[in-house]
Order: structure tokens, then C-alpha cells, then sequence
């Protein structure tokens, strides 16, 4: 289940070199701070970087929205921690270990965003429908893809808010960060906060979210990069035999309409202003044609043993999410193979690594669930 597994935060292979040079030609030690102006259990290897996480949350405690998740996440007993053991991983949040954990490398706008959107994981968790709809040993993959979408949509609409509360409190740097590594997110929220009377305008508030929940979608690679992750790890399962040892005869199924009350909300209030029913439709539901293959080949033996359509996979619609619809983004044939490569290979690694029936899902999804690939 997804209170099993670890959500990280990570760049596709094309955009990291360049956003390595971007940081190193800013990075500076991280700024320390003497104390912590929440009760947060902080575990840094030493002194030192107790204080620079200690810095990192006081920032984001300036931003209401950055508070709340940092409040959630100390009612659900997380550590903070920093790790540099994955170099192209910005963070993660590890639900099974209770652990926040940011990597260093990079500077303290970036790592407040990805607290941002890694914490309103750790928000996500505690719904009921989340933990079902959420566990790929139970659900069909369309569900399973409604429910990761929605998840990092919502995520990410997070994170653009609480960049935003801090920039109007005087410290835009990780919105200046946010607008230029996700414009198809920050300039639909743009448009519709300047039609705000003010802090009390709620309804103009949840317009705004929406547009970059909506937004999320609107970045082709990025959704067919969470995509196929999926569909190569269960083809991966299908290959070691393990997938009909894990899903049941009959997969259990549901609509996004039926998640967004769970997912986009705040103390039960909705924020998402549109009809959700339109999640369940063609352009929200639908995968690349390379994914897919993959599905297909991943269920062929599932249907084999439990009947034709019984996956359905076939109801998947395919369509085409070679661009991002907002601005293109530029990314070379060796980039977008090398990308391919070590996707196959952890994959690989993880299928491999896991031994029975209890811990496939964990492991498998602790590399599906890629936070945000810039």
C-alpha cells in the first residue's frame, strides 16, 4: 500500500544537467539556524545539519499552507534527515520509516519546494482511499493511474502555494525556482490569483489550485514518465512470475471523482472548483502507446489465468503525450535513452530484490511514485 512506500522527488535524466549547473553556480553552504521553531525531530548526521534543517523548516514555517504540512507531518511522527545517497532526488518521503529526508546538494528554495510537495504525501496517506485505490496489489492500473495522478497533481499544487505565500511574505526564491522549472503550473495560478480581492478571496484561492492541479496533467512526458515506470516494473513482476503470486482474481476498481474529495482538501473543505467526473474522461485517463505495450505485456499472463479482459487494460485509452502542451522542453534522444535505461535497470534491481509476497509492493513503488521530474 502507497503507507508502505517511499514518494521521491526527482529530475528526468535531460533536465539534470543543467539544473546541477544552475545550483552548483549558486550553491553556498546551507544557512544554519540556532532553533527550530517547531517541536520537529530532527536527525541530521551532526550539529550542523540539525541547524540547516532546522533553517529549511523555520523558512517554510513563514507560509500558512508550508506550516500545516510541516504540522502534519510532526502529528505523524516524521524525522527529518538529509540524504545524498541518490544524486538526482531532491528528496523523499518514506511513510514506512517515517522519515523526510531532503538532499543537500541543493539550494534551500528547492529544498523547501520539494518539503512542500513531499509532506502533502505524508497528508495523503492518512486517506482511506488513498490506502486502497493506492495499492497496486489490489487495484486495476487504471485506477491505480487516477489515483498517482491525482496524488501528484494535488502535490503539486501544494507546493505552488506554498512558494507563492512565501514570495507575497517577501521570499520569492522558490517561486521564482517554481515559475521557471514548471511554467505550465505557475502561470495558471498567475492568471487566476490576479482576479483576487485579497487573502480572504477562498473561492478565487481554490480556482487557482485547481489550475495547476489541472496543469499537472498538461506536461506530457513528465505524467508518461510516472506512466511507464508502472507498466515496466508489473512487466518486470510478470517476467519473475511474481505478479499472479500478488494480485488477486479480481481487481477492484474506482473513479477519480470518487478521490478528489479525499485528495484535494483542507479539514474536509474542497478545494478543486471543477467537475471531477472529468478525470474519468479520455484526456486524463489516457496513456502513450508505448505504455501501453507495456501493460499489455505485462497482464497477458494475468488474463491468461483469470480470463480475457479481466486487467482491464484493454479500457485504456491511448493517446498522445509526447508534449507539453504548455512549453516544450527540449530533450535529446541520448537523454531520453539513458533516462529509459536506468528505469528498466532499478526496476530490474527492485523485482529481483524482493523475495515474497509481502514486501514486492513496497519495494517495487518506492521508485514509481517520482515526485516531480523537472
Amino acid at each position: 500500500m502507497f503507507v508502505n512506500t517511499m514518494y521521491k522527488k526527482v529530475m528526468s535524466s535531460g533536465d539534470l544537467a543543467a539544473a546541477q549547473i544552475h545550483a552548483f553556480m549558486k550553491k553556498a553552504p546551507l544557512p544554519e539556524a540556532e532553533k527550530c521553531v517547531v517541536d520537529a525531530n530532527l536527525q541530521g548526521a551532526n550539529e550542523t545539519e540539525n541547524r540547516q534543517l532546522a533553517y529549511i523548516i523555520n523558512e517554510m514555517c513563514k507560509s500558512e499552507a508550508g506550516r500545516e504540512v510541516i504540522q502534519t507531518a510532526l502529528k505523524n511522527d516524521f524525522q527529518f534527515i538529509f540524504d545524498r545517497s541518490m544524486p538526482n532526488v531532491y528528496g523523499y518521503a518514506d511513510p514506512e520509516n517515517k522519515l523526510c529526508a531532503m538532499n543537500p546538494a541543493f539550494t534551500v528554495e528547492d529544498l523547501i519546494a520539494t518539503m512542500a510537495h513531499e509532506l502533502r504525501h505524508v497528508k495523503q496517506f492518512d486517506e482511506p482511499i488513498v490506502q486502497e485505490c493506492g495499492d497496486l496489489t489490489k487495484v486495476d492500473a487504471n485506477t491505480y493511474y487516477k489515483c498517482l495522478r491525482a496524488m501528484e497533481a494535488d502535490a503539486s499544487a501544494q507546493e505552488c502555494l506554498v512558494s507563492w505565500q512565501l514570495k507575497e511574505q517577501g521570499l520569492p526564491g522558490a517561486w521564482n525556482n517554481f515559475e521557471r522549472d514548471f511554467p505550465e503550473l505557475a502561470e495558471p495560478f498567475k492568471a487566476e490569483m490576479a482576479n483576487s480581492k485579497g487573502p480572504e478571496d477562498i473561492e478565487t484561492l481554490k480556482k487557482a489550485r485547481t489550475a495547476v492541479f489541472l496543469g499537472w496533467y498538461e506536461n506530457g512526458p513528465r505524467r508518461d514518465g510516472y506512466d511507464t515506470d508502472y507498466a515496466q516494473m508489473m512487466a518486470q513482476a510478470a517476467g519473475t512470475g511474481e505478479l499472479l503470486e500478488v494480485l488477486p482474481a479480481e481487481l477492484k476498481r474506482a473513479n477519480a471523482a470518487d478521490m478528489i474529495p479525499s485528495i484535494c482538501q483542507e479539514n474536509g473543505n474542497v478545494y478543486f472548483a471543477k467537475d471531477p467526473a472529468m478525470l474519468d474522461t479520455e484526456h486524463y485517463t489516457g496513456v502513450s502507446a508505448t505504455t501501453k505495450m507495456w501493460l499489455e505485456f505485462a497482464f497477458t499472463k494475468y488474463e491468461a489465468v483469470h480470463g480475457e479482459g479481466s486487467s482491464h487494460v484493454s479500457e485504456i485509452p491511448v493517446i498522445d503525450l509526447s508534449r507539453n502542451s504548455a512549453r516544450p522542453r527540449a530533450l535529446s534522444l541520448e537523454a531520453r535513452t539513458a533516462a529509459l535505461a536506468v528505469k528498466q535497470e532499478q526496476a530490474a534491481d527492485l523485482i529481483h530484490a524482493s523475495s515474497n509476497r509481502r514486501d514486492m509492493a513496497p519495494m517495487m513503488v518506492k521508485h514509481l511514485l517520482a515526485a516531480r521530474n523537472r
